[in-house]
């Protein structure tokens, strides 16, 4: 079944336990925020591992990026919770 439930999608959009491990200290956004790479390379990882695919110019979250320029963790955690919460994500599309 590649379809995921109404559950599933509420509990992956509202989830403490989700959001608790996007924010680990060991996760993927701080490892990003530490790593020296160009914020548009990071931010084509972040797509390619979560829905295969790279992200277009508008998806680029240069504006977000650049209002969270000092605290770039945080930053990357929002793009994390956003991709995770994609329908290309939730519905392996």
């Amino acid at each position: 079944m590649n379809e995921a439930s109404l559950a599933m999608t509420l509990h992956m959009l509202n989830s403490q336990e989700v959001q608790d491990k996007i924010a680990h200290a060991t996760g993927r956004a701080d490892k990003l925020a530490k790593d020296t790479r160009a914020d548009e390379a990071k931010v084509a990882e972040l797509f390619l591992t979560a829905i295969g695919k790279k992200p277009t110019a508008d998806q680029m979250a240069k504006a977000h990026l650049e209002k969270h320029a000092k605290d770039k963790k945080q930053a990357y955690e929002n793009i994390v919770w956003a991709l995770l919460n994609t329908k290309a994500f939730l519905f392996n599309q």
